[in-house]
């Protein structure tokens, strides 16, 4: 028995005498029993360990035999996985042999006398094991950190990296008792009991949890990193989560002119932050994405569609540094401006309710939740969806025939909304002036230039963008209903998506014309140049800031154009009839077509605006002695309102220490665990880390080595050729990828319908496009992948 807990923490036990002495001190859990001895003691006499093995274990089948090393487990090195484990070795002497030999070699040249080998018995009527870290590894955040596996009944999937079966939960270490889970429960409970014995939080847990919900301890060691977490981290991360919360039951009693009981927030729906500036960005890429897009402009686009009007509603809100979606003001923003405000309510409030009852939804809320556009092809099982959640056939009715009288409003030849669009962009590119000129400027006359950029970028860019980019997705789901009503084939609409030719298009011919030494270099980057991965980072360097000296001197493969069979022509012309749509098969694929290549080539000529902003603040920055590490901690408000305010204190010290601060902030923000989808309070302590389904682009089934990109990266051509590219968001500005020939593609975030999605679609690249934190993860942690599109799955090597 230990009388002084802290002696597990300073004796220098090693992990076999660390369970030897904790099993009589828990309650809450078991030790499996263990048997352990020294390097010394097996060559005094390994027939006579043998013989104790063979009798302790007799009534098991199964052993497992791990190492107990001298040089695991320290204070500063946990050497955690380093040595070697032999599972299911049988109860027989020439196994058991075998088995510690092999253990006893993995120490290497310099093992010790002294180093110990700790065998127990196989596990049976296991449902969950892992491991658990009582502290975020990364930086001390105070969450319990769970990687586990509840499905193959194995004992060793998760410290031997089959990851194929690991999911992971954090939950807060203050609000652990909001766990529903019967299994996480007595989980915690133990780890609680666990913590109290080794007077410390910062453990390594090994477990497993039988069907009767019994505790199983393994192994438990010291977090080793535990010295190079930021001191008060946890009190700061306790503070900020407290705020979330009070935010969260705020909105949750917020009406105005909103409808719905409720608010949830997600990171994928809607305008997908995760996608764009990712998760938790920097305060500039934020600020800009405010600015220009989730203040207004993504409501003024939707009422000037004939949407319902939430033009005073910023859509995008920002919890302790992680943004969101308001996924109640998206619903409402997608409802007919004429529905009645009660049909209305009754709408958000079930589509809230699918949600949570399928939380796997929320990076396809368009297509899997919500109803916007008239169903085509949909209209039985949109009757019977809506009537079995209880809706009245009048009320299904009239939401149809509103839906309708919207959808033929947007598919109208005399309707000038879709249109007018394209003179918005003509006219932002009109006003677009040379980047070298503007950065002649200097002082506050580069801000001046920069707001005006953005202003234009606003009004003229991103907001047509809006209307084109949700025509887009109309077009999508016509392709989807013309599919259902057996118009198109599979292989018809896959044919159809690669006749579009967008502006990738012309960047891969382009590049091709450049090896040809066609154009020259000044000509290829004054076109492209502006383009960088990361649109909102200022860090990321732009196409003209890149070695893309050795693009693909490939011709591009151009697909030949799409054309409706007399047959294909015939059952649209009366699905558009029936609809009393005005447009002709002709129009209504014009119009598709127009949409998703108009959608791509208006977020090309915006993103420049975007572009050339990063570059005059730098530049601006550079004149203040401001880095561009210090620039992404500034929001672009604050750099605006020293156009008409003057700081009490130094210009640069103002700055500097305005970016000193929000790096703080952000850094706090990093530790901080919040799930993609916050449904109600208790998501905000226990975070599952969700499974989404990807978006399988093209019918192909490939294989083939990965790669892993970020928007920093400046990489060679020839180390992505004939690779499977991984990258975070399906962000337009690595189009640069494609010159190489890349096999196939896999992003952790992004939608059907996002920019990544449609190029694939038009190059005909096998991708998966949003597959969300846990499968990226799989993918990441796999160098050989089978991408089989044309079944819809991945599997990892």
């Amino acid at each position: 028995m230990i009388e002084n807990p802290t002696l597990l923490q300073t004796s220098g036990l090693s992990k076999a005498e660390t369970l030897s002495k904790l099993s009589p001190l828990v309650s809450k859990s078991r030790i499996m029993p263990l048997f352990f001895f020294t390097l010394e003691e097996w060559k005094d006499d390994s027939n006579l360990i043998i013989d104790k093995l063979l009798l302790q274990f007799k009534d098991d089948l199964f052993l497992i035999v791990r190492s107990s090393s001298l040089s695991e487990d320290l204070d500063n090195c946990s050497m955690a996985g380093y040595f070697e484990s032999q599972i299911d070795v049988k109860l027989n002497n020439h196994s058991i042999r075998a088995a510690i030999n092999s253990v006893l070699e993995s120490y290497g040249d310099k093992k010790s006398p002294r180093d110990q080998v700790l065998v127990q018995p196989m596990l049976k009527d296991v449902s969950m094991s892992g491991v658990l870290f009582t502290r975020d590894l990364t930086n001390g955040g105070p969450y319990y950190v769970i990687n586990y596996d509840d499905t193959s009944g194995k004992t060793d999937t998760i410290t031997s990296g089959v990851d194929s079966f690991s999911r992971t939960l954090f939950v807060h270490r203050k609000y652990h008792q909001n766990l529903s889970s019967e299994r996480f429960k007595s989980l915690i409970e133990a780890v609680v009991e666990i913590e109290g014995i080794f007077n410390s939080d910062s453990l390594d847990i090994e477990f497993a949890i039988t069907s009767e919900n019994e505790v199983i301890i393994f192994q438990v060691r010291k977090l080793a990193v535990e010295s190079r977490w930021e001191k008060g981290l946890r009190g700061d991360v306790d503070r900020a989560i407290e705020q979330v919360k009070r935010f969260f039951r705020d909105e949750l009693e917020f009406r105005g002119e909103i409808l719905g009981n409720r608010t949830a927030y997600g990171v994928m729906p809607d305008w997908n932050p995760a996608e764009m500036i990712g998760c938790q960005p920097r305060k500039l890429a934020m600020s800009l994405y405010q600015y220009l897009i989730t203040d207004s402009v993504w409501a003024e686009a939707r009422a000037e569609m004939g949407y319902r009007n939430l033009s005073e509603n910023p859509l995008m809100i920002n919890l302790a540094g992680s943004v969101y979606i308001d996924i109640r003001k998206s619903f409402n923003s997608f409802l007919p401006a004429s529905l009645p405000k009660e049909l209305g309510h009754k709408l958000v409030n079930y589509w809230l309710d699918k949600l949570q009852e399928h939380p796997e939804y929320h990076d396809k809320i368009e297509f899997e939740v919500i109803t916007s556009f008239y169903p085509i092809g949909h209209e039985e099982k949109f009757r019977e969806e809506y009537l079995k959640a209880g809706f009245s056939n009048e009320e299904i009715e009239t939401f149809l025939d509103h839906l309708l009288s919207f959808s033929q409003n947007v598919l109208s030849r005399e309707s000038d909304v879709f249109r007018n669009q394209f003179e918005a962009i003509e006219k932002l590119k009109e006003r677009q002036s040379s980047l070298d000129e503007n950065l002649k400027l200097k002082g506050r006359d580069l801000l001046w230039c920069a707001s005006t950029k953005l202003s234009d970028c606003r009004k003229l860019g991103t907001l047509p963008f809006s209307v084109i980019a949700r025509c887009g997705f109309i077009s999508e789901s016509i392709l989807r209903g013309l599919l259902s009503k057996q118009v198109l084939t599979n292989q018809r609409v896959e044919t159809f998506k690669r006749s579009i030719h967008t502006i990738t298009t012309d960047f891969l011919s382009d590049c091709f014309l450049l090896s040809k030494q066609e154009i020259s270099k000044d000509a290829f980057f004054n076109k492209y140049g502006h383009l960088r991965p990361g649109t909102y980072d200022i860090l990321s360097p732009r196409y003209d800031q890149r070695d893309l000296d050795k693009l693909s001197a490939a011709e591009t493969d151009v697909s030949d154009p799409f054309k409706l069979t007399t047959e294909e022509e015939k059952k649209t012309k009366e699905l558009l009839d029936s609809l009393r749509i005005n447009f002709t098969p002709e129009e209504l694929f014009s119009f598709m077509r127009l949409s998703i290549k108009g959608r791509e080539e208006a977020k090309f000529y915006f993103t420049r605006n975007i572009s050339d902003v990063l570059e005059i603040i730098a530049k601006w920055g550079d004149e203040l002695g401001l880095g561009r590490e210090e620039l992404s901690h500034i929001s672009i408000r604050k750099m605006f309102r020293y156009l008409r305010e003057a700081p009490v204190t130094d210009r640069t010290e103002h700055f500097f220490d305005l970016a000193q601060k929000d790096k703080k902030l952000y850094g706090i923000a990093k530790s901080i665990k919040l799930p993609h989808l916050i449904l109600r309070e208790s998501d905000i302590d226990i975070i599952p880390v969700l499974i989404s389904s990807p978006n399988f682009v093209t019918n192909k089934n490939i294989d083939g080595k990965t790669v892993v990109l970020n928007n920093r990266d400046v990489v060679d051509l020839s180390e992505i050729e004939g690779k499977i590219v991984l990258i975070e968001g399906a962000d337009p500005g690595y189009d640069w990828i494609f010159s190489a020939k890349i096999l196939g593609l896999i992003t952790k975030f992004g939608g059907a319908n996002s920019h990544m999605a449609i190029r694939c679609a038009e190059l005909g690249v096998p991708a998966a496009i949003g597959c969300g934190e846990q499968l990226f993860n799989k993918s990441l942690n796999s160098n050989f992948i089978s991408l089989e599109c044309g079944h819809s799955s991945i599997r990892f090597f």
